[in-house]
């Protein structure tokens, strides 16, 4: 059934019997964003950013509702942890795609994307779990950075690998790319 509800601001919603969602926070990106993902202990947002970054954030959940700019001071004290990474594929490639490893919950939380890189290869990165815990540097965004860990390569691999997964119970990553070819690394 259809209804129409009002809110104290002035707005008012239709559709169905569900209420209207804000979102909890909008953070605020300078150019497209590719992909964002949980972490698999739920407390990090990674995104993948046409402007050229990887973002981690920190317990997004728990910022306001306003809209927080990811650059600069502002992204600083919301916990958002910045990587430059080059993700422009251009037209012809499909864009980054990053994804967690599920078997790190805890610690360490790792993550793998594709690279523009030569040679060609691609990239996992390690995060702590919580960016904003004691000994991962404590307050908002002045924690420990995300660091690569790892490069996968080698002389067949030779072009961009837009599309990675983690196998979910062995050491094993699974890299794709837009000519047909699939690389599974151990």
């Amino acid at each position: 059934t259809a209804s129409s509800a009002s809110k104290s601001e002035g707005s008012s919603a239709s559709g169905d019997d569900h209420p209207s969602m804000d979102p909890l926070a909008t953070f605020v990106e300078s150019r497209s964003v590719n992909c964002a993902y949980w972490s698999p202990s739920g407390n990090q947002l990674l995104s993948v950013t046409q402007s050229n970054f990887l973002r981690l954030f920190n317990k997004p959940y728990e910022q306001s509702g306003k809209a927080i700019p990811v650059a600069g001071e502002g992204g600083t004290k919301a916990g958002v942890q910045s990587i430059s990474h080059d993700n422009q594929t251009g037209r012809y490639l499909p864009v980054f795609h990053a994804a967690w490893d599920p078997k790190c919950v805890g610690g360490s939380e790792a993550f793998v994307v594709g690279s523009m890189k030569q040679p060609r290869m691609v990239e996992v990165f390690t995060s702590p779990a919580d960016l904003g815990a004691k000994g991962a540097g404590g307050g908002g965004g002045g924690g420990a950075k995300p660091t690569r860990v790892m490069c996968f390569g080698g002389e067949y691999l030779n072009s961009v690998q837009s599309r990675n997964a983690f196998h979910p119970t062995h050491d094993i990553v699974v890299c794709g790319n837009a000519s047909g070819r699939v690389h599974v690394f151990r």
